[in-house]
């Protein structure tokens, strides 16, 4: 979730790729490469690629390496990481068609190509093997043992959620699973493993600089520590996401106990938990002094003293009161000095740097920043894309220490450059990189890996650029957008969420991703398919839509425009034809244009009304689209009543009916374009 939101975003990420006609996929293809799926920009094919020939070469791996993933009845676990390994095939196979010789493409039995393939998945395979071993004989990363230091997050710490919780082994979880601490570092041990197996496979697969081909291309070389880089990254990040900055009550959170007096200790029972949102259900408002009403300005602090309450209220609805101490939201005290506003941003008072301070190296702040605390008054009170920005740079840390073992890089990425260079905020607002690009995470146009030698990329650590669906990887980060109504009706921090890929399964014969399947998590929420993003997304857009349909219900007769949630004239009631309707008659939630077209608007809302010379009774304002309130009980509502009124008269009942607000309404992870455009992404780059 964010606080304010950069714009307005629409069209639901939908459909699959095998939604697209079957004339149509040699085009398909082809557009993959050159949209680019690496983690360097992909050159253009050299070649066409003829998807029967990947068919064959996928089916070959299907017969000699015995993959089930079309057996019938096959064990699930089993079927998924051999989808992941159909993916890698046929991933492989379109780029060395495209791009390796010709006459691979039109070999008899394609024998060349294969055997190239099939060196790879061997070296895959075994790469698997030594960094996960087996269920029986679990390997370094799954328990620790062996494995470089730092080791991957202990399972059995993470699964002591409570301070109660009993301390156990991994020996004795995976003996019996007896006790609930048991049952739960089972359960992540097996997370992990099916976390690991699409991170390798699916990378092997996408990232073609993760191979050295031998110097007759028969086959290549795996290179595993950038592999390494990849899998510690994009696994933390997952890892972390889902045992610490996870939805509460859902790791069992216990109502707040606030005895202790306004600054704490506050105890809600866990253990593991850093990071809260910067706010608190009222139930909780007797416990914290005078809470300011809503329209109430910011408190600063002077002299150690306040200018004002340290809670208001977040709308007149009174269901929520926030933070209302500059800048609204706070870093613990172990780390805010190091986190300090980056200066001449907008807004002034959102965006933090990463920064020496005295005590404390960036790397040092780092981990003062991901600390836990059972103390709810000492966790971090900051936003989804305050998290998930940072959540970014820890797992580049971990990877570093790993892969350098030590501090020194990461130290001398931030203080090498300005101040504000290595930020907190709303990264994905630039989806496509800046030209010259001044912060991490923000990366510019990417150089051509053809040209020797190879141009420095612009970021050193990340891409901030433009994905095709198909490409999602576990650690991505993405955004799955509200409607543009939810900021004119409300004033919550649903416009948006900042999510983390966690969990998917990979469509082998398409070489892409099963969308219905995919997981993404963000500050504060439950893992959640795009489906129930689209719910619980819209669950708090319908607040919005409740308190402004009964704020037009409650307006006294005559009343054609209120002001709501902060802005005049937000609410009008109109009537494009001179028809009578029942009480309260037809309302709507004016949407301005601004810099943008009607049309535009009008799409992203996916429902609502343009102001037209057609109609005898102009709209209130002509620089706004109109989102009804309530609609005619008529096909298609609003629309199907004007295209049939403008014939004459229509025979219609007179009472309105309130719009439903569902996954119709919510654009998802899709802001403009069609169901299947790229998607804006922030993801570790690959460092070979």
């Amino acid at each position: 979730m964010y606080r304010r939101g950069p714009g307005a975003w629409s069209a639901r990420l939908s459909v699959k790729l095998a939604d697209v006609a079957p004339a149509t996929l040699v085009l398909a293809v082809l557009v993959l490469f050159v949209a680019g799926c690496g983690s360097t920009p992909t050159p253009p094919p050299l070649h066409a690629v003829d998807p029967l020939v990947v068919r064959a070469i996928l089916d070959w791996f299907v017969t000699n390496k015995h993959l089930v993933f079309r057996t019938a009845g096959a064990n699930r676990r089993t079927r998924q990481f051999d989808e992941h390994k159909g993916f890698f095939v046929v991933r492989r196979a379109r780029w060395l068609l495209a791009h390796g010789p010709a006459a691979w493409g039109t070999e008899p039995n394609h024998t060349t190509i294969i055997g190239r393939i099939d060196s790879e998945f061997t070296a895959v395979d075994g790469y698997v093997t030594r960094r996960l071993g087996t269920r029986a004989a679990p390997g370094p990363i799954m328990t620790g043992n062996g494995d470089r230091s730092p080791a991957h997050l202990d399972v059995t710490d993470l699964a002591r959620r409570r301070p109660s919780d009993p301390a156990v082994t991994i020996a004795q979880a995976l003996a019996t699973r007896n006790t609930p601490v048991k049952r739960l570092v089972v359960d992540m041990l097996t997370e992990r493993r099916d976390r690991a197996m699409a991170i390798i496979w699916r990378g092997a697969g996408l990232h073609f600089d993760l191979w050295q081909a031998s110097a007759d291309q028969r086959s290549a070389t795996l290179r595993e520590p950038a592999l390494d880089e990849v899998l510690d990254r994009r696994l933390h990040a997952a890892e972390r996401m889902s045992y610490q900055i996870s939805r509460a009550d859902v790791m069992g959170a216990r109502r707040l106990d606030m005895s202790a007096g306004p600054h704490g200790p506050w105890t809600d029972g866990l253990r593991v938990r850093m990071f809260e949102y910067p706010r608190l259900g009222a139930t909780y408002a007797s416990a914290l002094g005078p809470i300011a009403p809503e329209t109430a300005p910011m408190s600063t602090v002077t002299g150690g003293h306040l200018s004002g309450p340290e809670w208001r209220w977040e709308s007149a609805s009174h269901r929520r009161v926030v933070y209302n101490v500059f800048p609204g939201h706070r870093f613990r005290a172990a780390a805010e000095r190091a986190f300090p506003l980056v200066a001449g941003t907008n807004p002034p008072d959102y965006w933090h740097a990463l920064w020496s301070a005295p005590g404390l190296t960036p790397a040092q702040a780092m981990d003062a920043l991901y600390t836990p605390s059972t103390n709810y008054w000492d966790r971090s009170w900051i936003y989804c894309d305050h998290v998930v920005s940072s959540l970014h740079l820890m797992a580049l840390l971990f990877a570093k220490r790993r892969r350098l073992a030590g501090d020194t890089w990461f130290n001398t990425l931030v203080t090498s450059h300005a101040q504000g260079y290595v930020q907190l905020g709303p990264l994905l607002r630039t989806v496509s990189g800046a030209p010259t690009p001044g912060r991490l995470m923000d990366s510019g146009p990417e150089p051509d890996p053809d040209t020797q030698p190879p141009p420095t990329p612009p970021d050193p650590a990340f891409q901030n650029a433009l994905f095709h669906p198909a490409d999602i990887e576990i650690g991505d980060h993405l955004i799955f957008w509200n409607s543009v109504l939810y900021p004119l009706v409300s004033n919550g921090e649903w416009q948006l969420e900042n999510a983390l890929v966690v969990g998917i399964e990979s469509d082998p014969e398409l070489g892409s991703v099963k969308l219905s399947t995919l997981r993404m998590q963000g500050h504060g929420t439950a893992a959640l398919t795009v489906g129930q993003y689209e719910q619980a997304i819209g669950d708090h857009l319908r607040v919005g839509m409740v308190d402004a349909r009964a704020a037009a219900a409650a307006a006294p007769a005559g009343t054609t425009r209120l002001a709501f949630n902060r802005a005049v004239d937000r609410l009008v009631r109109w009537t494009p034809y001179p028809d009578t309707w029942s009480a309260p008659g037809p309302w709507w939630v004016r949407v301005p244009v601004g810099h943008e077209s009607h049309v535009v608007v009008r799409d992203r809302l996916r429902k609502g009304v343009m102001p037209s010379a057609a109609f005898p009774n102009p709209a209130p304002f002509a620089d706004s689209v109109y989102f009804p309130l309530w609609e005619p009980q008529f096909r298609d509502g609003w629309a199907g009543y004007l295209a049939r009124r403008a014939t004459g008269p229509v025979r219609v009942s007179r009472k309105l009916s309130p719009v439903p607000v569902d996954g119709s309404v919510i654009p998802g992870l899709h802001y403009a374009g069609t169901t299947w455009d790229p998607l804006p992404i922030v993801r570790p780059r690959v460092t070979p």
